[in-house]
Order: C-alpha cells, then structure tokens, then sequence
C-alpha cells in the first residue's frame, strides 16, 4: 500500500544516541514531506521537549505526545487534549507512595509548559535541564497532593526499576489510568513510567490523525524502537523496529530497521516510502 503518513517514535528512534538528528534521517523526513506524505513525531515527550525537536526541523509536524494524551495539528491547533481528573491523580499517587516513588506531575494544554516537581523526584539524565532550556516552567513541591488538586495531563516517575515496575503491575488493574514503562538505556537497573488517562495511546491518537486526513491505518509507516510503540507499530499498514530495540518490541515489526545511530528511520523511508 502506499504511504500516506508516516509517524515515527523521537528518543532512540528519530534521534541517536546523542539526542541529535541525523542528517540522513532529516532529509529522508523532508523528501517525504515535499511529496505530499504527513509526518508525525509521536512521543512520550511533553510538549516544550518535543518542540524542542520539531521546530528545528522546520517540517510541518502532527504532534501526537504524552503517549497520545495530546495531538496537535501542524498549524499548531490543539485537536486532542486529554485530562486526568483529580481524584484519579490522588488514586495514583497513593499507589506511588507504597513504592517510595516521587512524581512529576504534567499540567493540562493550555498550561502544557508547566510541570510540579515533589522534592524527591528523579528525571533521565539531562532532562530536567533539556525541559527547562526549551520553556518547560517547573514547579518545585514539598506536599505535591496539597499542590495539585485539579486536573491534570500525567505523571511520569524516573527510579530504579524494581519499585518502578512494582507500582507499574499495581496500575495496570486501575480502569481509569494507563501505565507505560521502558527500562532507562542510559542508567541500567532505572526504569522510566509515564501514567496517563485511561485510552491513551500512540495508536488510539493516531486514529484521529488519520481520520481528519481521510485515509486509514493502512496507509501509515509506523516506526518505533520500544514497548510504548508496540501498539502503533501493530496498528500501521506497515510497521518497522529499530535494531535498537528491545527483542519484545521488535517481535511486533513487519520489519527491523538498523539502529538509530545508523539512520534507521532513513532506511525504512528508502524501503517503504515512494518519492
């Protein structure tokens, strides 16, 4: 079939291992794009970090972040914004709690740019600093539950992966709320967990994307490189893994492209892509 969108996963995937773009994987993006192919950068990141790695391109981008909580359009118009209600936030954090683990919490679109930081908390190396560089407003708490109270977009824990993935099985029997977790690449034995409104997914945003373009999930180049891209890569006319990945992500792929520090994302656009 061919190609119409392309949405392609950002940390590990687009980027390599220096956060960068390659310059191949750039030009393969911007080729597509002057042909008439939609792009979409799909992401855990929040917005000011994904921004960070849109703008530069200076491609027009769908924006499909948070885990698919929150889908912009490439005018910039937000047509997805999902919220987490405040008595779910306090259902999650008292299962953080068992677990000695210290949230980041997300404020809701408009206020994308704002985050709460309970002292305590971890970040992956360097992300702090990356949000904060690139107009993230953080908010540093002692009592985070007195502090936030209303709705908000997500939460994300950094720590190490036992407890991590401790509350992660806990969560996974909560209707209201989806937990996602990858294992750090950068600090063994830490885990990353993203917990976002229950239905919140690459796949489930992308059905919208498609949608407002009129064609369907056939009509995607889906590329990933871990267990939060699984559903997307499963979804897609055509899915493709980097070889970066972790084996449990790339059994999903139709195909495995090389790493991301070898211009993966180039290769499956030369493979799959008309131009």
């Amino acid at each position: 079939m061919p190609v119409s969108l392309i949405a392609v996963d950002i940390d590990r995937t687009l980027l390599d291992d220096n956060r960068n773009i390659p310059g191949e994987n750039r030009e393969a993006l911007d080729r597509a794009r002057s042909s008439g192919i939609g792009i979409a950068l799909c992401s855990g990141r929040d917005l000011p970090s994904t921004l960070a790695i849109s703008e530069p391109m200076g491609i027009p981008c769908w924006l499909v972040i948070q885990n698919g909580s929150l889908v912009i359009d490439p005018d910039g118009t937000p047509v997805l914004i999902s919220p987490m209600p405040g008595e779910t936030v306090r259902g999650v954090l008292d299962v953080l709690e068992r677990y000695s683990l210290a949230p980041v919490i997300y404020d809701l679109y408009p206020n994308a740019r704002r985050f709460w930081w309970q002292i305590g908390a971890q970040a992956a190396p360097g992300m702090l600093k990356f949000r904060t560089d690139h107009g993230g407003e953080v908010i540093e708490v002692e009592d985070i539950r007195a502090a936030v109270t209303g709705q908000v977009s997500h939460l994300e824990v950094y720590d190490e992966a036992d407890r991590v993935l401790g509350a992660v099985s806990e969560l996974e029997s909560n209707p209201n709320v989806v937990a996602i977790s990858n294992m750090s690449a950068s600090m063994p034995g830490n885990a990353l967990m993203g917990i976002y409104p229950a239905g919140a997914s690459k796949e489930n945003a992308l059905e919208i994307v498609v949608e407002r373009l009129g064609i369907t999930a056939a009509d995607v180049l889906a590329i990933g490189d871990n267990l939060n891209d699984v559903g997307m890569v499963r979804w897609a006319g055509t899915g493709v893994m980097m070889a970066n990945g972790p084996e449990e992500a790339r059994k999903s792929a139709d195909w495995i492209a090389p790493s991301n520090n070898d211009n993966g994302v180039a290769r499956a656009i030369e493979r799959f892509v008309k131009i």
